[in-house]
């Protein structure tokens, strides 16, 4: 019986070069933990832009939580109308306390008697109850819409790609600085063996790997500091949504 099995592409060279990578990178980080390597700064503006961006990530998270749970108290039905509105596509038709409240007055009510004191006072009574309800399940409904969910799609889209990239930046400069000491090393070494030898003896490969991984660094923070700015706009956009509260 003849079985043809694919086996899945493993590109070995690239495996072995990330796992070189990221061998450095820890070995970069927990140098400069222990004080026996260097770190290159970001300027003072870039590390404004982090930290609000930092900020701005922690209290939308948390404004978007406390929202949830004033809107709707109980864990149980913000997991159903999550479910209802991931699964099923659609909202919960679930009735607010108030509504339950009311419709239960008019059965009472009416097993009373309308023609009662007691029965007619329930009705009137459950009437109001459902209106209020009612009112407040469209506060509730309006309130998700135009202030939960544009935080939500903020936090999702613009605030989850700028922690990546915040990630991906710090790759990039950990990389930097690894090759930078392996350079300084190299120097160092090479600086013993020659005695005194002239400067352009050094091999010319390792100032220009050098540049290169500052070009790519460099390029990396512009782009990333031009996505930190974005919440800069973020900040003039809730002004439009809080009203809705």
């Amino acid at each position: 019986m003849n079985m043809n099995i694919k086996m899945p592409d493993f590109d070995v060279k690239k495996f072995v070069k990330d796992a070189g990578s990221t061998l450095s990178r820890v070995v970069q980080l927990t140098e400069e933990k222990l004080g026996t390597s260097e770190k290159t700064e970001m300027d003072a503006h870039f590390e404004h832009l982090t930290e609000r961006s930092d900020c701005t990530r922690t209290w939308t998270e948390k404004i978007v939580r406390d929202t949830e749970a004033a809107l709707i108290p109980n864990p149980a039905n913000r997991v159903e109308d999550y479910i209802f509105e991931k699964i099923e596509k659609q909202k919960s038709k679930r009735l607010s306390n108030l509504e339950y409240l009311g419709l239960d007055m008019i059965e009472g009510g009416g097993e009373f008697g309308q023609d009662g004191p007691y029965g007619s006072a329930l009705i009137k009574v459950g009437q109001a109850e459902q209106k209020l309800g009612s009112n407040e399940r469209d506060f509730i409904g309006s309130a998700g819409m135009c202030f939960i969910q544009p935080l939500k799609k903020f936090l999702e889209g613009e605030m989850k790609t700028i922690t990546k990239e915040k990630g991906i930046l710090e790759s990039k400069r950990l990389d930097l600085d690894a090759c930078k000491n392996r350079v300084r090393k190299a120097r160092s070494m090479l600086g013993q063996q020659t005695g005194r030898k002239k400067r352009g003896d050094t091999p010319p490969y390792a100032p220009r790997f050098g540049c290169i991984r500052w070009e790519h660094h460099a390029k990396k923070v512009w782009y990333s500091g031009t996505l930190w700015d974005g919440t800069l706009y973020f900040h003039e956009c809730p002004g439009h949504y809080l009203p809705w509260l």
